[in-house]
């Protein structure tokens, strides 16, 4: 919100850290079985198109296999993680979202 100061109009640090931590647990979600950044697991997705065609929000025909891959898995997680966690041990938290009650969102979530 610092670098975009027009979300401040439409959330509040509180707002904006319980979306990325929604979102983080959507990313992060069963990690068992995807070991991997970006890695989809096929019978989730299938179910999600099954899904939609059933319920008329997909119409298209297409093969799950030409539009959900793992080509690029590898590659993708081929980052640098000490740098991102120097990164990350690096970054100042601005006084706004110091007060943030990351426990309370973690258990409302």
């Amino acid at each position: 919100m610092e670098q975009f100061p027009g979300l401040s109009s439409q959330m509040n640090p509180s707002v904006a850290t319980e979306s990325q931590m929604q979102l983080a647990n959507v990313f992060a979600g069963r990690w068992d079985e995807r070991k991997k950044w970006g890695f989809h697991i096929l019978d989730s997705w299938r179910l999600f198109f099954d899904t939609g065609r059933a319920i008329g929000q997909i119409t298209g025909d297409f093969k799950l296999e030409d539009v959900v891959k793992n080509d690029l898995v590898d590659e993708a997680n081929a980052f640098d993680a000490a740098k991102v966690e120097a990164d990350e041990d690096g970054f100042a938290l601005s006084d706004d979202y110091k007060k943030v009650d990351v426990e309370a969102i973690a258990k409302a979530i």
